[in-house]
Parts: structure tokens; C-alpha cells; sequence
């Protein structure tokens, strides 16, 4: 809550917007994300997240997407809102 205050204050929050069935497949099993070693906690944990990250400015889908064209959707929704920042 905190966070997300100081984020909206001066500057724009964005969701970069992946399911949870799809997370799981991305994440690496070699321990460098101890909360997602546990599935049932990564549940939980993602549905006890899900309402704060549906409060951002922006909502950018990157389900099935390589991290380059998430980076241009970003750009986009940032222009697009704002009309500032330049793709």
C-alpha cells in the first residue's frame, strides 16, 4: 500500500499482466525465486496480490509475449496515457 502511494504519486503504475498457469511455466526451478518453490503458496500468494496490481494505471498484457514486445506494449500504454513518453 505504501509502495504502490509513492508510485502513484509520481509516476504511473503499470501491470505487466500474465496469468498465474502461465507464470509457473516461466519461472525457473533452480531456487532463485523462493516463493514460487511452494505451487499452493504461489497460488495464494498471486490471488492475495491480484486486486493490488488491478489497481494500476495501466493494465499491459504479456501473456505469450517475448520481452521485447511486452517492452513496446509498456511504451505504447505509457504514450498512449500519458502522451509524453515517445515509443
Amino acid at each position: 500500500p505504501d509502495n504502490r502511494a509513492a508510485i502513484n504519486l509520481d509516476g504511473i503504475s503499470v501491470w505487466v499482466d500474465v496469468p498465474l498457469a502461465e507464470l509457473i511455466t516461466r519461472i525457473p526451478l533452480d531456487g532463485r525465486r523462493p516463493l514460487a518453490s511452494d505451487r499452493q503458496a504461489l497460488e495464494r500468494l498471486y490471488a492475495a496480490r491480484v486486486e493490488s496490481y488491478r489497481l494500476a494505471h495501466l493494465r499491459v498484457n504479456a501473456s505469450r509475449s517475448s520481452a521485447s514486445a511486452v517492452a513496446d506494449r509498456v511504451l505504447d500504454a505509457l504514450h498512449a496515457f500519458s502522451g509524453v513518453i515517445t515509443p
